[in-house]
């Protein structure tokens, strides 16, 4: 009878190698995932930034040189600190949005189209179908606010001639309309007229984004399973 140890050993080693394997596989692609991501990411940073930090200095030196009193030395000292800061603040977003799309074009190649073009499209077309029954719903919205405001006694009306007041009514006048607003906003009527508009925008947004999403999903998937393949094939 054969002795089942080395069999068993086999399969440890066998699991070993293999984790191993996976392990590697991960972190390269981990590896080449972040490094898509950044390097465009502090490419733009760095460019962006530097065209930002050279034209707020140029701007502000080219004003203090156009002053007739000498400015403070001390703008001089501070001026680079805040140029960096601001620079950083504008180009980080910048860099951000272009890093994601050179990084998704990087894993799923020219599949990243479809997402980019699929999705904006699909909402045009589902907002342009309900185009109908959201108008219907911001319809009863406003027939619903004016049936409210017809029926209700202002408050602001009882303030007789303080209008002749001049700028000075304003403090009294505005915290009333607020009042009459708000409880023409919060009556019921109002409400289930604003939660039909809610219902119909939102079945308009997700009957565009869900199936354009869903191909999206798959389209990026199947790019980045190819490219996938081919970094990682023996």
């Amino acid at each position: 009878m054969e002795n089942p140890t080395p069999t068993l050993e086999r399969a440890q080693e066998a699991g070993k190698n293999a984790a191993k394997k996976g392990f590697a596989v991960f972190k390269a692609e981990l590896r080449f995932v972040l490094g898509a991501f950044f390097r465009p990411f502090f490419q733009t940073l760095g460019v962006v930034g530097a065209l930002v930090f050279l034209f707020i200095v140029y701007a502000v030196i080219s004003g203090l040189s156009d002053d007739a009193t000498a400015p403070d030395t001390g703008v001089y000292v501070v001026l680079p600190f805040f140029a960096l800061f601001y620079a950083l603040v504008v180009g980080a977003p910048v860099a951000a949005v272009v890093a994601a799309l050179r990084a998704s074009w990087t894993l799923s190649g020219p599949w990243v189209v479809v997402p980019l073009v699929g999705i904006p499209l699909a909402l045009v077309c589902s907002f342009w179908i309900m185009s109908g029954p959201l108008a219907g719903a911001a319809a009863d919205v406003v027939s619903a606010c004016m049936a409210e405001g017809a029926a209700r006694h202002w408050l602001i009306a009882d303030s007789g001639n303080i209008g002749h007041a001049g700028a000075i009514a304003l403090v009294i006048l505005l915290p009333l309309l607020v009042i009459d607003l708000g409880a023409i906003a919060l009556s019921s009527t109002v409400l289930g007229a604003l939660a039909w508009l809610l219902a119909v925008f939102s079945f308009a947004f997700l009957l565009g984004l869900i199936p354009s999403g869903l191909v999206s999903f798959l389209a990026v998937t199947i790019g980045y399973a190819r490219r996938f393949r081919r970094r990682h094939a023996p």
